[in-house]
């Protein structure tokens, strides 16, 4: 009812992300699904909301799914997307990498790349269809330290 008052009040309705909004609430859909490529500042107010209304953090990366003719959602996640902010403090050697859970790279974003100090903004985008349901890592590597990891689940 509070997810009704608020698309009403607000007037995201227009939006695949209210949709979206109401999926993660009604059927327990992921936080990170919500998202309309079209209409951004939707998006921000509807996940905004969401996560304030069940007590979730703001998601880190978005999931884009598959298109179904038979179904209004698929369930079949076929990108991944997000931004990633890291800081090295000294030249260093940064590596930055997607893992499955068995700690093998599905995908190298860097790989040993000499960086000069600072903050470093990565925006990144994945195409996961080929892969399995679950968890997997994304991870900033410092000279050869973990720096940065984030759980992403699709």
């Amino acid at each position: 009812m509070k997810m009704a008052k608020f698309i009403d009040e607000k007037k995201p309705h227009k939006s695949q992300a209210a949709q979206s909004g109401v999926w993660v609430v009604s059927d327990g859909n992921p936080m990170e699904s919500i998202y309309d490529y079209s209409d951004t500042v939707a998006t921000r107010l509807v996940t905004e909301y969401v996560c304030k209304l069940l007590n979730k953090p703001m998601p880190n990366y978005r999931i884009r799914y598959a298109a179904d003719s038979l179904s209004a959602f698929s369930n079949q996640p076929t990108h991944i997307e997000g931004k990633l902010t890291y800081y090295v403090p000294n030249t260093s050697v940064v590596t930055i990498a997607i893992y499955d859970k068995n700690g093998k790279v599905v995908k190298w974003f860097m790989k040993e790349q000499p960086v000069n100090p600072g903050e470093y903004n990565l925006g990144y985008e994945f195409n996961v269809s080929t892969l399995p349901h679950g968890k997997y890592y994304l991870r900033v590597r410092v000279d050869g330290a973990l720096k940065k990891e984030v759980e992403l689940q699709f």
